[in-house]
């Protein structure tokens, strides 16, 4: 991913020494080979190509020498950031590019370039809430409603409906986005929500919250062990919060992540023990801010001490093992916090879902 990003934006290093037409590259970029491979995961030998061939492929222009590595000017920090766009918000480039041009992004960089990527974050989040992305294409083009719906044969009541509000077009029949994107020319990747940051299997779930603000400015890690024993799982239990939840805790500065887990369960629980291996990964996102718990099979080895942090002892925290079947009932209870206690809510569905996958398959 890291190199990507640094391909990325040595691409915008290349087009600016080679005085490119910004508006012209950053629309073949978003329909470019390149960029639809990033957005669909597929991170495949393509990359492993020259990137002065990646250009060409880009913009049809051939340049002799590739003068971008080791430049780390406006030009790569404008791609830089894009990048960093996309990955936080989840957004397709064509909705970036559509929100913020290279040309308007250009003239901000010195505003915005010096600080921490949360403030473009914010500006950019701002931009995203100013237009719905009908009205911005309707605007750029210069086009109607009613023209647009007599281009297209979709009915005027139906493009008010996506011209007030991002969610309906989103919801678009395939046939309607379809249209749409044909008319401007734009990809329809443009009528995605959001771009998984990579495909969903059975060692992968997403949860988005209502709170959820469209981007994360940080990402914790924490590392969680499945412990069982016959029927029986090694949770924590809160006594004086009266919250339950699978034992494990945050990465502390480079920590590998098995040691993490053992650490944190040694702490919380006493217990030593063996990770096996991570089985599940669980993304969540609320406010601005993305939780990363990556799950990990457990055997006990031996057992030593707890040690608890302050604020562990005062909730009382103490391990203790309950059937399986008991946890799942425990954490299947998630929604009816909903109102009294969010952050609980919270940890119980995460914890719901965990348990569901990896015990019972769903």
């Amino acid at each position: 991913m890291n190199n990507t990003k640094e391909l990325f934006a040595r691409l915008f290093v290349i087009a600016f020494q080679n005085k490119a037409n910004l508006s012209s590259f950053s629309y073949e970029l978003a329909r470019s080979e390149f960029v639809r491979k990033v957005e669909a995961n597929k991170y495949d030998d393509y990359f492993n190509k020259p990137l002065l061939d990646i250009f060409f492929d880009i913009m049809g222009k051939c340049v002799n020498e590739d003068l971008s590595f080791g430049v780390y000017n406006d030009a790569y920090w404008c791609g830089y950031s894009y990048f960093e766009l996309h990955l936080r918000t989840q957004k397709p480039f064509s909705y970036i590019f559509l929100k913020l041009p290279l040309t308007k992004m250009v003239d901000i960089y010195s505003v915005y370039h010096e600080m921490d990527i949360s403030s473009l974050l914010e500006y950019f989040a701002r931009l995203s809430k100013e237009k719905t992305i009908l009205r911005a294409l309707c605007e750029e083009h210069n086009i109607s409603l009613p023209r647009l719906s007599f281009s297209t044969g979709i009915s005027l009541a139906t493009l008010a409906k996506y011209n007030a509000d991002d969610g309906a077009l989103y919801k678009a029949s395939f046939q309607n986005a379809f249209r749409i994107a044909e008319f401007f020319d734009f990809p329809i990747s443009l009528f995605v929500q959001r771009i998984r940051q990579r495909k969903l299997d059975k060692g992968f779930i997403e949860i988005y919250g209502d709170n959820y603000m469209d981007y994360f400015s940080n990402t914790r890690v924490a590392c969680r062990g499945i412990v069982i024993n016959g029927g029986s799982i090694l949770l924590v239990y809160a006594k004086n919060n009266d919250v339950w939840m699978i034992p494990g805790g945050g990465a502390e500065n480079e920590e590998e992540e098995t040691n993490c887990v053992r650490r944190e369960i040694s702490e919380e629980t006493g217990y030593v023990v063996d990770p096996t291996k991570c089985i599940l990964e669980i993304d969540e996102y609320y406010e601005n801010e993305k939780y990363i718990s990556k799950y990990f099979l457990c055997n006990i080895v031996g057992q030593s001490k707890a040690q608890l942090t302050e604020q562990e002892a005062k909730a009382g925290l103490e391990p203790k093992w309950i059937p399986i079947e008991d946890a799942i009932e425990i954490f299947g209870k998630h929604q009816q916090y909903a109102i009294e206690d969010e952050m609980k809510r919270g940890i119980y569905l995460r914890e719901y879902l965990a348990l569901r996958r990896i015990i019972q398959g769903k």
